[in-house]
């Protein structure tokens, strides 16, 4: 059995922890675009999801994968309307998950702060 280097899985545990904080302005970041995008999808193609219902089912796994890895390493959202209050971000960050019926209002037609999520 091989003797387990405790430097090395702490220099491993600090490389994903950095990644997952700061790579692409990290994993919180990549959650709310990923539901950004299928808030986009619904708005823009929601034909997409009536020919190929299983897109839903790839983007909800991304979803479930970062979520679970962002808590399992213990990154901070320091965005949190719970845990910080709701001056730290005009909006719920990352955004709720998103459903076809709440996402009717073509992007076109919004001002650029409700773009963004701004409330």
């Amino acid at each position: 059995m091989e003797k387990i280097n405790m430097v090395d899985e702490e220099k491993q545990l600090a490389g994903i922890i950095r990644i997952c904080e700061q790579t692409s302005r990290g994993v919180w970041k990549r959650i709310d675009e990923n539901r950004e995008l299928l808030e986009f999808l619904y708005q823009h193609a929601p034909d997409l999801f009536e020919r190929f219902g299983f897109i839903r089912s790839w983007i909800q796994s991304n979803d479930d994968f970062f979520t679970e890895l962002a808590e399992a390493v213990g990154v901070d959202n320091i965005f949190d309307w719970e845990k910080y209050g709701r001056g730290v971000c005009p909006r719920q960050y990352p955004r709720p998950w998103p459903e076809p019926k709440e996402c009717h209002t073509p992007a076109s037609s919004l001002r650029r702060s409700e773009q963004v999520g701004e409330q």
